[in-house]
């Protein structure tokens, strides 16, 4: 075991090494589209604003709707909570690098920590994962979606309720999507208890929604500041605002379409999961099927609802440790964990392509066809991993039906 840490360790040093010291630029420069202030790149963008949001709160701006303090002046377009983060100008050095280095480090080690890195196939997972546009952006511009990820991780772990309250409601009233996440009330305890929390949760969340309504009608009027282009997006949306098919099709020619193959998609997955040995062990009393569980409520919700930059695949991850668990029970999970693998390989591939020549005229069509190839392939994703989070759902409900 001691071997194995230590393993994982070098791994985690090689990892950081890799990305802080020897290849920081070429990294960005290939593989993300960099936030640039006068065509210089701008490191921990997405961080940044939100202490040039609280500098600003405190010269008596409303920084929902004007934040001159920030390099760009974004408005600031989260939950209020973020900006009574206690912050001292003087040391703006310790927030604006530090943290976000420390943190990025710790979301490096909480991934390679759930790999068995003796194992080819999940050493390969690993590295493509971490090195992939989604965890590379996220780390480039520290969105606080690493921060939600961590956070969810030890609500998968934590044995306490009160806990879990404590964590979803600061992530719900950071960033609203979390608020899918109240799931994790149902992990553990009995039904009273657990229908208790989660009331309570919701009564947290109302409260803040009449608190914060207005604040939430100013940030949807600056929607398009955390809304992502089609080069930058993970969401069903994406598939309408990809020209290379809105010059051939009508929105609601490839709105039908994407329902349509969405569908066939989830039915595959449905039904087949009926035959899955895997399944039928699954239980809320072990932390893989937890995660995995969270995991796709998180990328089923946010993939459908919203229009999400791809750093939002992070949580993607949620599934593969649950996954690789079962890889010997199932040859479907084999051919899944196969599939995470060439998503990603052509994931960087897409990037590298849409980053070096997406601007060109020349190129153009080529790029948004590759383009089209990536959003097929999230779609099939996540309306598979949608059918399979049915079918457990299904499945959970007939065991606990059962009991009574």
């Amino acid at each position: 075991m001691l071997k194995d840490k230590k393993y994982n360790i070098a791994f985690i040093l090689f990892i950081v090494l890799i990305i802080y010291l020897i290849f920081p630029k070429i990294l960005y420069y290939v593989f993300v589209f960099p936030l640039a202030v006068n065509e210089t790149g701008y490191l921990f963008g997405d961080w940044s604003v939100i202490f040039s949001a609280i500098e600003c709160k405190l010269l008596g701006y409303d920084v929902f709707v004007l934040n001159p303090c920030d390099i760009k002046s974004r408005q600031h377009v989260y939950g209020s909570i973020l900006l009574y983060i206690p912050y001292f100008k003087e040391y703006v050095n310790f927030y604006s690098i530090y943290i976000p280095i420390f943190f990025n480090i710790i979301f490096i080690s909480i991934i390679v920590f759930h790999f068995n890195l003796k194992k080819i196939s999940e050493l390969i997972l690993c590295f493509l994962f971490i090195i992939s546009p989604s965890a590379l952006l996220a780390m480039e511009r520290f969105n606080i979606d690493i921060l939600i990820f961590l956070l969810l991780i030890l609500s998968c772990y934590s044995r306490s309720n009160f806990l879990n309250l404590a964590i979803i409601s600061s992530v719900t009233l950071a960033k609203f999507y979390p608020i899918v996440c109240s799931v994790v009330f149902f992990f553990r305890g009995k039904n009273l208890t657990k229908f208790c929390f989660f009331g309570l949760f919701i009564l947290i969340f109302f409260i803040f929604l009449y608190l914060e309504l207005d604040n939430l009608k100013k940030i949807y009027t600056f929607k398009t500041q955390f809304t992502a282009g089609h080069q930058l997006s993970f969401s069903a949306y994406n598939i309408i605002s990809t020209p290379v098919l809105a010059s051939i099709l009508s929105d609601i020619y490839i709105i039908i379409l994407t329902l349509i193959f969405s569908f066939i998609f989830f039915i595959f997955s449905f039904s087949f999961s009926k035959k899955m040995s895997f399944l039928k062990d699954f239980s809320f009393n072990d932390y893989k099927s937890r995660l995995f569980f969270l995991g796709s409520v998180i990328c089923v919700a946010v993939y459908f609802v919203f229009n999400n930059y791809y750093y939002r695949e992070i949580f993607l991850f949620f599934l593969i440790p649950y996954l690789l668990s079962k890889t010997d029970k199932n040859s479907f999970i084999k051919y899944l964990i196969y599939f995470f693998i060439g998503r990603h390989i052509f994931f960087l591939f897409s990037n590298y392509f849409n980053l070096m020549y997406g601007m060109n005229s020349n190129f153009m069509y080529a790029t948004d066809s590759v383009l089209v190839i990536k959003v097929f392939l999230d779609l099939f994703l996540i309306s598979t991993i949608f059918g399979i989070l049915v079918r457990i759902c299904i499945n959970l409900f007939n065991i606990q039906r059962t009991r009574l």
